[in-house]
This record gives C-alpha cells, structure tokens and sequence, in this order.
C-alpha cells in the first residue's frame, strides 16, 4: 500500500510515495478561502476525495505547533488544520502516525536512500543488457 507524507497548515502539501518510497504524487493542501474575511482554510470534502483517490495505507503528518511570535489567529487555524486532516483520514479509514520534524528528516532519509538503491539496482540491470536465458548442454 501506498503511503501519504502531510505537511500541515494553508501553505502545506500532501506527498503520495509507494511501498519502495519512490515519490508518486504531490498536492498542494486544499484550501478555499471561505475562513473568515477570506482567509484560506483547508477544505475537508476536497481532501478527502484526494485521500479517497490515492488508496493509501497509511499517512505520516508532521507534528508541529504554532511558531514564535505567531498570532493567536494563525495559531487556531494551525490548529483547525490539524485537526481536520486527522479527522478527514480517520473518516477514510486511514491510520496515522505523527511524527516530529527531526524524526521525519530520518523517515525521509530512509525512504530516499530505499529509492536510490533501487534506482542503482535499476541502473546495473540496464548496463548489464538484456538477460538471455541459459540453456543447458545437449
């Protein structure tokens, strides 16, 4: 099963990555700018049909919180995304697993180091040419 990759918040995306870590799709977050005096929100039915379109297994969503000097609007609304994409995935059935920044620089490092090996694996077998099987002697 696939894998989605969220960083949250207006300005966020989703990442759409295979079982091997290779990078499928990306999407930026859906908003409308329906929030208050036209500020962008992220939009829970257009989330969901994405999370409904990609199948996935499984999603990882950056664990952060407001930032200094951050205002107590844009601090709620962070929130507010938050909280929809956990509960736009539990609706479509998808598990999720928070995870800190730095643990997601590992999570990202393993899966990008799991693509370039195959990359490589791929590589080696073109420059090797077409395999010919092996016939026994007669």
């Amino acid at each position: 099963m696939s894998i989605i990759g969220v960083d949250i918040g207006v300005h966020g995306a989703l990442a759409l990555l295979s079982p091997d870590g290779e990078l499928l799709e990306v999407a930026d977050m859906p908003i409308l700018r329906d929030g208050p005096k036209g500020r962008p929100a992220v939009n829970g039915p257009l989330l969901a049909d994405l999370v409904y379109r990609w199948h996935t297994g499984h999603a990882f969503i950056e664990l952060v919180g407001p930032r200094p000097g951050e205002g107590a609007v844009g601090a709620f609304s962070f929130g507010r995304s938050r909280g929809l994409v956990e509960g736009v995935l539990a609706a479509c059935g998808v598990p999720a697993t928070l995870y800190r920044p730095l643990q997601g620089n590992a999570l990202w490092a393993f899966l990008r180091s799991a693509t370039a090996q195959k990359t490589r694996q791929d590589r080696r077998r073109s420059a090797a040419g077409p395999q010919k099987p092996h016939s026994s002697p007669a």
